[in-house]
């Protein structure tokens, strides 16, 4: 057993924690620089590749929003919509509406429509753009 430490390479001396805490937090460890940011319309800044946390907080509200409504309409939650189905918000005119089809639900919001949701994102058919 004496041989042990040199076949199988253990120290012999137990490296102290604040030697170990000096070398994890050393101020030999820089920051670096995130690279690739870029600023939002809404002064937040994001990495180029992703959306600014600001703005998706703001489409998951108006997602959930619909999303709740949507479920009013079907009495078992969790299940997939029967029929299509046409967003409608309070400031928009019957005029503005488009051509639903007849057996369409429409899922009226009780708040005006943002200016970044436009009508295309109301479309069921994912095909169409």
């Amino acid at each position: 057993m004496f041989f042990s430490r040199i076949l199988f390479g253990v120290p012999k001396h137990r490296t102290p924690k604040p030697r170990i805490m000096k070398r994890k937090f050393a101020y030999t460890r820089l920051f670096h620089a995130e690279e690739n940011l870029v600023t939002c319309k809404c002064g937040f800044s994001h990495h180029v590749s992703t959306i600014c946390s600001v703005c998706y907080e703001k489409v998951r509200g108006v997602t959930n929003l619909i999303k709740q409504e949507m479920m009013k309409y079907n009495p078992y939650l969790g299940e997939r919509q029967d029929r299509p189905f046409y967003v409608k918000y309070e400031n928009e005119k019957n005029a503005e509406i488009p051509v639903t089809p007849p057996n369409a639900k429409i899922i009226k919001i009780k708040k005006e429509r943002d200016s970044w949701f436009t009508s295309r994102f109301s479309e069921n058919d994912k095909g169409q753009l």
